[in-house]
């Protein structure tokens, strides 16, 4: 007789039951799922470790306390990643604004220009609408990989596919993506 081992719930049902029902066991199996990847996208923003787990920590405060079904994250890492990168731009301004406040020297040496600025959001806007054209699977790997910043071996385990499957999306959809972009070059 085999005992098979039950199905682990996918990111839908633990967002569902969070929501619906304030589930914390599905609060736990998020948490344990995802933890480790949103403190590493944190601490590629800051240098404080311990911001850096405040971040994290909020961040799964704004997944619990979601309310309005309409606001139910499709893609729950996905949401997770963008939560705490969104909180780690904050503190990063606000930080920054403590400098000038305190009257410490700013280099200001490194930030761009207002044209650089638009420049560079074009390309990123560009960018992130060709993707978008992708099918799933290439489009999931590419915006983790160049967006979220994660390397292939967490984007693996959070696929729940090989390293080599993930490099190989990566292959095709950069291919893809080239293709999109020379098309839209053409005159």
């Amino acid at each position: 007789m085999t005992i098979s081992k039950p199905r682990s719930p996918t990111d839908v049902e633990l967002t569902d039951r969070i929501m619906a029902h304030r589930d914390i066991r599905a609060m736990e199996i998020a948490y344990r799922r995802y933890d480790h990847v949103l403190n590493l996208v944190a601490l590629r923003y800051l240098a404080d470790q311990a911001m850096a787990e405040d971040i994290v920590h909020d961040s799964w405060l704004c997944l619990w306390s979601l309310k309005d079904a309409k606001s139910r994250p499709r893609n729950l890492i996905a949401w997770l990643i963008s939560v705490v990168k969104n909180k780690c731009i904050d503190a990063n301004r606000r930080q920054k604004t403590v400098a000038v406040n305190s009257h410490k020297l700013v280099d200001d040496s490194n930030v761009p220009s207002p044209e650089q600025d638009f420049i560079r959001y074009e390309s990123i806007s560009s960018v992130s609408s060709s993707i978008h054209r992708m099918n799933d699977r290439h489009q999931s790997v590419l915006r983790m990989f160049y967006f979220s910043e994660l390397k292939c071996d967490q984007i693996a385990e959070l696929l729940g596919c090989s390293i080599g499957t993930v490099k190989s999306r990566l292959h095709y959809g950069r291919s893809h993506l080239a293709d999109i972009v020379q098309k839209a070059l053409r005159p």
